[in-house]
């Protein structure tokens, strides 16, 4: 019997400001600015290595389950704790208009301010300058209509890069800069809140793991975790859910109009320029975009070694997509897995 699990984490930003940047050893010319929200890879991965700690499952294990999808993972999604009400969100690009956010919907080919319902896909870029806001999500998609502002509080902050080994400063290039989140707040509809926290919902069908999940899930006493670089500290939390949670229903869906949760793993075919095809892991071509597209990376912290570059739609993004018929790649590796959270949007 499959069984739903939510792992969240709560970033301690009183005690460590938070980094979720790409890498682990991070110098003045790479990634000096934190991501505002981390990625599925950070999550995820603490998230195994929670996993692993209460369960006794080797990583190596859990590893294989995420690749054969005995275990899959959801997110990521902030829960938000307005008054008495937690709120579920998702990351959308949206855009300022006449001094207000507004959500993302096609622009005319020949006008930036005149603004169309979203009803089919272009092929232009879209000529507007976008933000990253959240969105509520429901049990039918992201609720774009009411928006909700994500504002952080950077502070600067300098390191020093030491061996790991030996634990000494390295002589050369041994300072470096970067610029970190001391606090988070959100605000929309019901006032503002700093309490936030990043989550993943995990799916699991895998008997022995489940059994084991059973009998530490909501009894997780851990008082913090690393999440991201440079020191950031998050408390996480272990959920058991009852039910299928919504971002892992909403997630089946399909093709068609769908917004971007967690990065969205592309495989680049023929074309130039406009005409290049981009098709997802799932094997569905994505007709279209408004967002954007980027290279993620990461860092596989127990062989020290990155992973393999990938081209991505951004989260945030709404794309079209499409069946194709075509078997989807071969994952490179466990990791590719994570790649895949989209949902639609609430009509």
């Amino acid at each position: 019997m499959t069984k739903y699990i939510t792992v969240c984490y709560r970033p301690l930003t009183t005690v460590s400001p938070a980094f979720y940047g790409s890498g682990v050893a991070l110098v003045g010319y790479s990634y000096p600015f934190s991501r505002p929200i981390p990625t599925i890879y950070t999550v995820a991965g603490a998230a195994l290595n929670l996993l692993s700690n209460v369960t006794g499952y080797s990583y190596d294990a859990l590893e294989s389950l995420v690749l054969n999808d005995k275990l899959k993972i959801y997110g990521v999604y902030i829960k938000a704790l307005m008054g008495n009400k937690e709120l579920s969100l998702v990351p959308v690009f949206a855009f300022y208009y006449r001094g207000r956010l507004q959500p993302i919907q096609l622009l005319t080919p020949s006008s930036t301010e005149v603004y169309m319902p979203l009803t089919k896909p272009v092929k232009k870029p879209v000529n507007a300058k976008l933000v990253l806001a959240l969105a509520k999500l429901t049990a039918e998609g992201a609720d774009i209509s009411s928006l909700y502002h994500l504002e952080v509080d950077t502070v600067y902050r300098v390191g020093i890069l030491i061996d790991e080994k030996t634990r000494t400063v390295q002589r050369q290039g041994a300072l470096y800069s970067y610029t970190a989140i001391a606090n988070y707040t959100i605000c929309g509809d019901g006032g503002c809140t700093n309490k936030i926290s990043f989550c993943v919902d995990l799916e699991i069908e895998h008997g022995d793991l489940e059994t084991k999940i059973m009998d530490v899930a909501d009894k997780t006493n851990v008082v913090a975790q690393d999440l991201g670089g440079e020191q950031s500290v998050s408390k996480p939390e272990l959920r058991l859910c009852r039910e299928a949670p919504r971002l892992v229903v909403l997630s089946k869906k399909g093709s068609g109009l769908q917004l971007a949760v967690s990065h969205i793993a592309l495989d680049e075919r023929g074309g130039e320029g406009i005409d290049i095809e981009y098709t997802t892991l799932r094997g569905e071509k994505v007709e279209a975009y408004i967002g954007r597209i980027e290279l993620l990376t990461g860092w596989l912290i127990r062989d020290n070694t990155p992973k393999p570059p990938q081209l991505t739609l951004a989260p945030g993004t709404l794309y079209w997509s499409s069946k194709t018929g075509v078997a989807p790649p071969t994952p490179k590796g466990w990791w590719q897995k994570l790649l895949a959270t989209a949902i639609p949007l609430k009509e």
